[in-house]
């Protein structure tokens, strides 16, 4: 039986990439300037793989796959850099349906938190670029704010900004894009939709309890 929304909905964990914006291609470039330094390169196809991994795995991963000899803290510290390097020089428009969807949350006063795997830097940098930094200040990291073993697929993050909006995750939406993300949120025991990302959509919708094409279809649940 298909799990029911919470009702009243408490409050909307929201992952970020591939779901409030499409910034994947900027992760990939920034992977690119990165490995650049020991002169490799990622495919595309080699990198989809690791859409909504936390940058701790992604890199332990990479570092296998290239044999690359610096640190994994090095590594992570510089593609965060060259990340926010590359948003500073752009600005991005918010997914179809994110605005409508943040601005009935904010006038029904329905708390929302940012839930996503990247460092805290990468999460600021994207959210400034769209617009939405001072609308989604409450922020948890699957990098910083959880163990360091412990980013999705693990429940953590979600957890935590469940926590940090002071109600329980059984009582909150969350929204993903990933397999990764829904695992995560499911295993949070959140109400868990799936929003694919056009330029990049998962081929396990089945992990989430509801699927949506548009992120403003959550709108049903909220009213």
């Amino acid at each position: 039986m298909t799990p029911s929304p919470p009702h009243p909905v408490a409050g909307l964990l929201l992952d970020l990439d591939g779901t409030l914006i499409d910034t994947e291609h900027f992760h990939y470039e920034s992977t690119l300037s990165v490995l650049a330094e020991w002169d490799l390169f990622l495919t595309p196809e080699d990198f989809t793989p690791f859409l909504g991994f936390s940058d701790l795995p992604y890199w332990n991963a990479l570092c296998e796959k290239f044999k690359i000899p610096a640190e994994i803290s090095y590594l992570m510290a510089r593609r965060t850099e060259e990340y926010e390097r590359i948003l500073q020089a752009t600005s991005i428009e918010p997914l179809p349906g994110v605005l409508d969807l943040l601005q009935h949350a904010e006038e029904h006063k329905i708390p929302m938190a940012v839930a996503s795997a990247s460092p805290r830097g990468q999460i600021a940098a994207g959210l400034k670029a769209a617009g939405l930094a001072e609308r989604l200040p409450i922020r948890c990291s699957g990098h910083e704010d959880v163990p360091h073993d412990r980013g999705k697929p693990h429940p953590d993050v979600y957890q935590a900004a469940a926590r940090a909006l002071g109600v329980e995750p059984e009582k909150c939406i969350a929204i993903e894009d990933s397999a990764n993300g829904m695992r995560a949120a499911q295993a949070a025991g959140c109400f868990t939709v799936c929003v694919p990302c056009t330029s990049h959509p998962t081929s396990e919708t089945h992990l989430a309890d509801f699927v949506v094409t548009r992120i403003d279809q959550v709108l049903q649940f909220l009213a």
